[in-house]
């Protein structure tokens, strides 16, 4: 189940990596409610849960991924 310290450590690095690729858009748009609720949406659609920080991290870099192409 994902957790708050988990939408805390995206946030953290999306604001470590904001000047890299699109990671400013997580850092400057979202809150750690919004990418908690997406990571408890995520894990309900696909029945997978978030086991590590990197997990939830790696959700939101394949985000931000689709929304290059």
């Amino acid at each position: 189940m994902a957790t708050l310290s988990m939408a805390f450590s995206v946030l953290e690095h999306a604001e470590q990596f904001s000047e890299i690729g699109r990671w400013h858009a997580i850092a400057d748009f979202w809150t750690a409610e919004e990418i908690l609720e997406e990571l408890n949406s995520f894990e309900e659609t696909y029945h997978t849960p978030f086991q590590l920080d990197a997990g939830a991290i790696c959700h939101f870099d394949g985000i931000l991924h689709s929304e290059t192409k």
